[in-house]
C-alpha cells in the first residue's frame, strides 16, 4: 500500500509559506490606498463582457483613440486594455461576480483632477466589501508567488535558502505593499515566478509537454503585465543559448539540439497565441494595436509621467541617477511613499508592524546587501553540484533583468524594480547561507588551543 502522507520537509515548507501568508494578509486593510487601484479594478468589467453577458463589440478597436488632454491621455476602457495587461481584469471581475456584484455596480476609474473625497463622492472607488475582495485576491496571488519562489530555491539550491529567500521577498516593503494592493503586481509576480519555474522544468526534462506548458505560462505572464515580456524573452534566450552551447561543446548531437530549438520555437508561437487570445482588443487589427500600444505608452511617459516625476525630482537623467535609483529601490528598499491617495493612511501604516522589513534599510545596509548578494551569486555559479543548465538559466534571467532595468527604467519608482527582487532574494539568501556555513566550518576546525598557538606564533 502506498503512503500518501505528506513528507515532513514538504509539510514544513507549506507551513512556512502559510505563516508568511498570514503576515501578507494581515496588513491588507491598513495598507495605504494607491490611486491606481480603482482604475485597475474598474477593468474587471471585462470579465462580465466576456463570461457573464458576452459583448465582444466592447473590445473592438478603432485607431487612433488618443485625445488631446495630456492628463486624460488614456480616456477610455479601450486604451486601458491596450496599455495594461488583461489577465488581472478577468481576475478582478471574477471576484466581483463571486461576491454578487453586477456590472453596473462596478465603480468608474479614478479621476486625477479630484482628491480622495472627490473620487469617493463621484463613485470612483469600490465599496469596502468589494475593495477588500479585490485586495484579498491580490494578496493571494502574492502568496502564490512566494510559494513558487520557495519551490524554485528548493529545486535549485536547498531548503535553508528557500526559507531565507522567501522571508526576504515577502517582507520587502514595496513588494509587500504593492502585492497587497488591488493593482496588477500580484498577478505580475505570480506569473513571472511561474514562468521561471516552468522554464526550469523545461530545461530539466525537455519533454513535449514542458515546451507546451512553458509557452502557455509565458503567454499568461505577458498578458498579466507587459513588462513580463522582458522576463519571458530572457528565459527563451537562456534556454535556446544553453542548447546551442551544449551542441557546440558536443554535449548534444545536432539533431537533438535542433529538436529542442524547434520546441522552443513552438513554445514561442504558443505564448504569442495565448497572449493574443487574452487580449480581445487586438483581435480585429493586431498590427495597428501593437503600434498604438507603443504610441500610447510613449505619450503617457513623455506627456504625463515625465513632467510629474520631474516635478518631484524623480526623473532619471544620467547614469548616476540610474545607479542611485536602483541602489535605493532594490538594495536599501525602504517603503516608497510616492502616490498615496490618503497621506494620513501612510503615516498609520509606517507606524504599524505590517509594513515589512527592509533588509538594507540604510546606505550601509544596502552596501552590505550588495556584498552578500555578490557572494551568493559567485557561490551559486561555482557550485558544481548545481546543474549547469540551472546556473545558466538563473544567471541569464537575473543578471539580464538587472541590466535591462538599469537601461530602460526612466523614473525613480519602486514598482518598476519589482522583477529584480526575486533574484536578489535568492542570491542574498544563498550568500547568507554560504557565509554561515563557512563560519561554522572555521569554528569547528579551529580549537581554542590552536587559536592560542596561532596567536603566539
Amino acid at each position: 500500500m502506498q503512503n500518501h502522507a505528506l513528507k515532513p520537509y514538504v509539510l514544513s515548507g507549506i507551513i512556512w509559506v502559510c505563516l508568511l501568508a498570514l503576515y501578507i494578509h494581515g496588513g491588507i486593510d491598513i495598507t495605504p490606498m494607491n490611486a491606481d487601484e480603482p482604475t485597475y479594478t474598474h477593468m474587471g468589467k471585462d470579465f462580465y463582457h466576456i463570461f457573464i453577458d458576452p459583448n465582444y463589440s466592447e473590445f473592438k478597436y478603432n485607431s487612433p483613440y488618443l485625445v488631446g488632454d495630456a492628463w486624460q491621455i488614456v480616456a477610455s476602457d479601450t486604451e486601458f486594455r491596450l496599455l495594461n495587461g488583461t489577465t488581472p481584469n478577468y481576475i478582478y471581475g471574477w471576484v466581483a461576480s463571486a461576491l454578487g456584484y453586477k456590472i453596473d455596480d462596478i465603480h468608474d476609474i479614478w479621476d486625477w483632477s479630484l482628491d480622495y473625497e472627490g473620487n469617493l463622492s463621484a463613485g470612483n472607488i469600490p465599496d469596502k466589501t468589494l475593495f477588500r475582495g479585490f485586495r484579498t485576491i491580490a494578496a493571494i496571488q502574492l502568496t502564490i508567488a512566494v510559494g513558487l519562489l520557495f519551490s524554485i530555491c528548493h529545486i535549485l539550491i536547498n531548503r535553508p535558502v528557500a526559507y531565507l529567500a522567501t522571508l526576504y521577498f515577502a517582507l520587502q516593503p514595496n513588494i509587500l505593499a504593492d502585492g497587497r494592493r488591488a493593482l496588477v503586481e500580484g498577478t505580475h509576480l505570480m506569473f513571472m515566478m511561474l514562468a521561471i519555474l516552468s522554464a526550469i522544468w523545461l530545461i530539466q526534462n525537455r519533454k513535449n509537454r514542458h515546451f507546451i506548458l512553458f509557452g502557455l505560462v509565458a503567454g499568461f505572464a505577458v498578458a498579466a503585465k507587459h513588462p513580463n515580456v522582458i522576463t519571458v524573452t530572457l528565459l527563451f534566450l537562456a534556454c535556446s543559448s544553453f542548447f546551442i552551447i551544449q551542441w557546440a561543446q558536443n554535449h548534444l548531437d545536432g539533431s537533438t539540439a535542433l529538436k529542442y530549438l524547434v520546441g522552443l520555437f513552438v513554445s514561442g508561437v504558443i505564448s504569442i497565441t495565448t497572449m493574443f487570445a487574452l487580449n480581445p482588443t487586438w483581435w480585429n487589427n493586431p498590427l495597428v494595436a501593437i503600434h498604438d500600444v507603443i504610441e500610447i505608452r510613449s505619450t503617457l511617459v513623455n506627456d504625463v509621467q515625465r513632467p510629474m516625476f520631474d516635478a518631484f525630482g524623480k526623473e532619471l537623467h544620467d547614469i548616476n541617477d540610474r545607479l542611485s535609483s536602483m541602489f535605493v529601490n532594490v538594495f536599501v528598499a525602504e517603503f516608497d511613499s510616492f502616490s498615496y491617495a490618503q497621506f494620513e493612511h501612510g503615516i498609520i501604516y509606517n507606524a504599524s508592524h505590517w509594513d515589512g522589513v527592509p533588509v538594507g534599510g540604510s546606505t550601509i545596509g544596502g552596501i552590505l546587501v550588495i556584498v552578500i548578494t555578490v557572494v551568493g551569486l559567485i557561490t551559486f555559479w561555482r557550485n558544481q553540484s548545481i546543474s549547469s543548465e540551472y546556473r545558466w538559466l538563473i544567471s541569464v534571467w537575473g543578471i539580464g533583468t538587472i541590466m535591462v532595468s538599469f537601461l530602460i527604467i526612466p523614473f525613480f519608482w519602486s514598482r518598476y524594480y519589482h522583477p529584480i527582487v526575486p533574484f536578489i532574494a535568492m542570491m542574498f539568501a544563498y550568500g547568507i547561507y554560504s557565509l554561515s556555513k563557512q563560519l561554522m566550518v572555521f569554528k569547528h576546525t579551529t580549537s581554542p588551543t590552536q587559536s592560542i598557538i596561532h596567536k603566539l606564533k
